[in-house]
């Protein structure tokens, strides 16, 4: 009779195969685990090594088509890789799968697979109608189905996808005007869009209701067509709203127009036909305070009594202006951008006739915490060489040290480190080591309200993420963006190439923003200095040995990075060279117009033109720079011996305004991206 032990022999072997399989099974799976955290968060500073690992072995479903995507964005070219990381991606029901689809059927299209890519777009569209990528499938199938073109209109109005087609609509000749409208309304910058506008407003024939052409006459009047827009609406009244977008074209125009533009606001704010709500109100007073502040400023001025009266309600109410002076008024008002543009006008004028004691009184009015920061900086500056001027030298070096110590890389924060001998200025044409600048900079997350938005720009998916943020943002006509949504906008505008108003909408956030949030204030700071076309930049530099932080903040000013940027006065390009210059500083090159909007010609021939000026000036900065905006000849006669012992004043005494503002800038931008990396806002954190 066999033992127990002998009966148990049989199911030895099995135990021991079953134990095996789970330690290896177990094995794989804590490995896998253990390889790549789940919760991870990615982004694009992540290498494309660790990438692929977390998109073969990462547990999280969700992750590795986080990577998938990531890795489709770093491979723009490559499209049967793409192709590859794509398959199987669409899975689920959130809009990121929406989002795979989009980019598999844009991948089939450019690899010629026309049916790929048309099934896809109907899965898109059947599965996720009210996604905004799914814009580009209405688009698509609207070839074949021209219904889906109207609900493209409608369920996506802001996206582009819809501009494209609005303008579409037009040019098929609709009597009815319906894209001319909708581009009014959602997109009157849309490339084309002008025209047809105008060409619907100035139709004799055409059937518009009244709201509609209020629309089109707004859209002309904030195009800068005010002539046009005055006339859009045939003799019937214009809204208040629209009335105030014509007056502001008109305000940017010669002395003629801008009496024009007051005189509608006047009449506008006083007539008593027009029930006019509170913020319209405030809005045309404050237009009129921004535009002549000195009418406001000065009691003898001819100015109207109900709008004075009504404006200093909005900031003091039931007291009389007569009794307060001229720095309180300054102080009520000093949230209003040119009450700031005033202030520093008398500043400037005390200054340069050497009036110590009313500059001084003038700087103390506003307190810098309660100014933008590119404005505080100035004043903090100026706080300290009025001091030192005054003999307080103690007082000044630590007023200059709380400003280098405090606020971002500019031109203020550079003459106060000049000042204490803290920063030497480097070498700008030799005798320093080329470094790429794009090893300095990193991505940063976005921060919009869209949880999605921020998402697709973590992936690196900058053109989603633009469209998505139009898609869901845009209103008709909105003028009342907030500061965060600005700096988004001029981000997102940025990642898709949009350089010229993306720039924009960042200098703007600059120029507002008031607070101490160290954080936001250092994004602020970095997007203003770009290192768009930096292979060009940076082999502009070593051919001619100008340093690239000049050449870069040059390309900043000038043309805010947009080589396709002409000037009335004939600048053409990324430096704004004018033809005969680049004539003058061309080698072996072909020279004509159109070759000077390549950036790589534009930044070789406006480097060697900044080496000649640099060696003609024995590498001042000063003069360079104010040579590179007005020419030498004008410059050498501005040349005093204040250049070297005062040169903050020697700049406000330059004659051209323009070439005024033009020094402090590039030389701020020159300061800013040499010292990209600087800790700042120190004592504030």
């Amino acid at each position: 009779m066999p033992s127990t032990e002998d009966k148990l022999i049989p199911f030895r072997g099995l135990l021991i195969l079953l134990g095996t399989a789970t330690f290896t099974v177990g094995t794989i799976l804590s490995g896998r685990f253990l390889l790549i955290p789940v919760k991870e968060k990615l982004n694009p500073n992540i290498s494309q090594e660790k990438l692929w690992k977390i998109y073969r072995w990462s547990a999280d479903p969700y992750q590795r088509r986080e990577a998938s995507l990531l890795l489709v964005s770093k491979s723009p070219n490559s499209l049967s890789r793409r192709e590859r990381l794509l398959k199987g991606q669409g899975w689920g029901n959130d809009s990121l799968s929406a989002v795979a689809l989009k980019l598999q059927a844009e991948n089939y299209y450019k690899l010629g697979k026309s049916i790929n890519a048309r099934d896809i777009w109907v899965k898109l569209l059947d599965r996720f109608p009210v996604e905004s990528v799914s814009a580009d499938a209405f688009y698509r199938l609207g070839m074949e189905m021209p219904d889906l073109r109207k609900d493209l209109l409608e369920l996506h109005p802001a996206h582009p996808a819809a501009l494209a087609s609005a303008l579409e609509l037009e040019k098929q000749g609709n009597n009815r005007h319906q894209g001319a409208i909708h581009l009014a309304k959602w997109g009157e910058r849309w490339p084309g869009a002008e025209v047809l506008i105008r060409n619907a407003c100035l139709n004799p024939q055409t059937k518009i209701n009244y709201s509609d052409s209020q629309f089109l006459s707004k859209s002309l009047a904030r195009l800068g067509d005010w002539k046009n827009a005055m006339s859009c609406t045939y003799s019937k009244p214009l809204l208040p709203e629209t009335t105030i977008a014509i007056a502001l074209t008109l305000l940017e125009g010669n002395f003629e127009q801008r009496e024009r533009g007051k005189l509608l606001l006047k009449q506008l704010s006083e007539s008593k036909l027009n029930k006019l709500k509170i913020n319209e109100r405030k809005n045309i007073n404050n237009i009129l305070i921004q535009n002549f502040p000195e009418e406001f400023i000065s009691l003898n001025k001819p100015f109207s009594s109900v709008i004075r009266k009504s404006a200093f309600k909005d900031v003091k109410r039931n007291i009389p202006l007569e009794i307060f002076g001229r720095n309180s008024f300054l102080k009520l008002l000093q949230n209003n951008p040119s009450i700031l543009q005033l202030h520093w006008k008398l500043t400037r004028n005390a200054l340069l006739q050497n009036k110590w004691q009313e500059a001084i009184s003038l700087l103390n009015v506003i307190p810098p915490e309660q100014l933008p920061e590119p404005i505080a900086a100035r004043q903090i500056f100026w706080m300290g060489l009025v001091e030192f001027k005054l003999g307080n030298t103690i007082k000044a070096q630590h007023i200059w040290e709380n400003l280098v110590e405090d606020y971002s890389p500019n031109y203020y924060t550079w003459r106060a480190s000049q000042r204490l001998g803290l920063y030497d200025w480097p070498s700008l044409n030799k005798n320093f080591s080329q470094t790429s600048l794009l090893s300095k900079k990193a991505w940063t997350p976005l921060s919009s309200k869209n949880k999605l938005v921020n998402q697709l720009w973590r992936l690196g998916l900058e053109k989603e993420a633009w469209e998505t943020w139009r898609n869901k943002t845009i209103t008709p006509h909105q003028d009342n963006q907030n500061l965060m949504e600005k700096l988004v906008e001029g981000r997102l505008r940025m990642g898709v190439g949009d350089y010229w108003m993306g720039l924009f909408k960042v200098r703007e956030v600059s120029r507002l923003f008031v607070g101490d949030a160290c954080l936001l204030r250092k994004q602020i700071f970095l997007n203003q200095y770009p290192l768009r076309f930096s292979m060009e930049i940076e082999k502009a530099s070593k051919e001619t040995g100008v340093r690239q932080e000049l050449i870069y903040a040059i390309a900043n000013q000038e043309s805010r990075f947009s080589p396709n940027v002409k000037s009335s006065a004939g600048a053409i390009g990324l430096m704004q060279l004018m033809p005969a210059t680049a004539l003058e500083m061309k080698r072996d090159e072909v020279i004509t117009n159109t070759s000077l909007l390549d950036p790589g010609q534009n930044s070789l021939l406006g480097a060697r033109y900044l080496n000649h000026l640099l060696t003609k000036w024995n590498n001042n900065p000063f003069l360079t720079v104010a040579s590179y905006n007005a020419g030498p000849m004008a410059v050498s006669e501005w040349i005093t011996t204040e250049i070297e012992k005062d040169p903050e004043l020697w700049v406000e005494k330059i004659p051209y305004p323009e070439t005024r503002f033009y020094t402090k800038k590039v030389l701020g931008n020159l300061y800013s991206y040499l010292n990209y990396q600087k800790e700042f806002c120190v004592s504030k954190v």
